[in-house]
Order: C-alpha cells, then structure tokens, then sequence
C-alpha cells in the first residue's frame, strides 16, 4: 500500500507562495521550498512533476489574490468601479510588491496572456458602457490608461516615485479625463 503523502500539494503552494510574496518568485527553487516545508525535495516532486508547475500554482493563487484585491476596491468604491480598478492596481502593487513582479512584471506565458485578456474582459465591459463606445474601442482607451497606470505602480514598486493615495487618484483621474478628451474629440470629427 502506497505511503500517504506527508504534504499535500496544497501545503506544498502554499509554502511556495509565502517565498514568493516575501522574496520574490527568484527565490523559489525546490531546496528554499523543501527547507521551507522541513523536509527534502521528494515529496514536492511526488506532488508535482517540477517547479514549473509549483511556479505555475503560485502565479494562479497570486492571480486570485489580486483579483479579489481589485475586486473588493471596485465594491468598496462601486461609484467609480473604473477608477476604483485602476487604483486597487497600485495598491496591490504597493502592497504585495513581490506579486506584483510576479503577475505583470515578467514575460508571460501563452496561457497567462488569454487568462489576462479573459480578466480584462469585465473592466473593458465596464469601460465600453461608460464612454458610450464598441468593445474595441473601450479595450483600446484601457489600454493607454493601463500603460500609465502599471507606470505609476512599477515606479511606486520600486521607490521611484514616492505618491500617497491621493496623487496617484488625482493623477490618474486627469489622464482618464485627458484621454476621454481626445475619445470625445474624436468621436465628434467623424460626426459620431
């Protein structure tokens, strides 16, 4: 009869994902987690076939917490759930630096890339029916801001830019407006 495993895999994540949030994801490797759960590496690989797919539970549970993240600020502040997003962006970035990197400050995978753009999908919704305007063109406007935004939050990240959450609102508002100008500028030049 087979041995039952000491840890399960989900003891194994969660060991995983208390290194990256406190050290970042370059510090996982299958000694610091084994040394992190007291043990050798055979039963991390009896769970899982390698660090890759350890890495990979990592990033969907760092996924997860920041979309509840996010989730809660546009619920918090449901009178501008866009805005609400934007800033729950820095905030997560402020808060858990070292998932932030992990999540939007590395390449990603194939899988990771339709996974975000299946994410976006409710906060462009969101956008296409605030400006009055097609999916396309709300995914394009969030985009430009998303730019400045993952701006700002990279440079808060890494002490860079030093801005309270009032900076980073009053500043993203204005760019939001700024864009919508030019949205509406250009909507009014082609007679929409």
């Amino acid at each position: 009869m087979p041995r039952t495993p000491r840890y399960s895999s989900g003891q194994i994540v969660d060991a995983a994902f208390a290194i990256v949030r406190e050290d970042g994801e370059e510090a996982l490797s299958a000694r610091s987690l084994a040394a992190r759960l007291g043990c050798s590496v055979k039963p991390i690989f009896g769970q899982f076939a390698g660090m890759e797919e350890v890495r990979h539970a990592v990033w969907r549970r760092a996924r997860e917490a920041y979309n509840d993240f996010t989730a809660d600020a546009m619920r918090r502040r449901s009178d501008k759930p866009y805005l609400s997003s934007g800033l729950a962006y820095v905030d997560f970035a402020r808060a858990e630096p070292q998932l932030f990197a992990m999540l939007f400050m590395r390449p990603r995978t194939d899988e990771e890339m339709a996974q975000a753009e299946r994410d976006v999908a409710p906060i462009v919704g969101l956008v296409a029916e605030q400006l009055g305007v097609g999916y396309e063109r709300a995914f394009d406007f969030h985009m430009q801001l998303w730019v400045y935004v993952h701006g700002l939050a990279t440079m808060i990240t890494s002490r860079y830019l030093v801005w309270d959450a009032e900076s980073v609102e009053r500043s993203t508002s204005q760019v939001y407006l700024a864009l919508k100008a030019a949205l509406d500028a250009e909507r009014t030049r082609k007679g929409e």
